[in-house]
């Protein structure tokens, strides 16, 4: 699912990597990672991509997740009532 916040607020990112030794950060984070972690963004105002590649010795992998960012509250409820009926199905 995607995750949204509303503008003006921060989101916890959350990681956990097997079978690699090590994790780089790319997009509105960087540098490198555990394999396995937790940071809180800063204050978002506008949607914040955030990559991770981790590697071992099997080769690599990576995963991007975007943090959608909605100006009002209408809008968030808005958004979710349609995921969730999306899921409802």
């Amino acid at each position: 699912m995607t995750p949204i916040v509303r503008a003006g607020t921060a989101a916890a990112i959350t990681w956990n990597a097997s079978n690699v030794q090590r994790c780089i950060a790319s997009g509105a984070w960087s540098g490198g990672k555990n394999v396995t972690g937790k940071e809180i963004s800063a204050t978002l105002n506008q949607d914040t991509t955030y990559t991770l590649v981790c590697t071992g010795d099997g080769g690599a992998a990576s995963s991007t997740a975007t943090v959608v960012v909605v100006k009002d509250q209408s809008t968030t409820k808005s958004i979710l009532n349609a995921i969730g009926s999306l899921f409802s199905k």
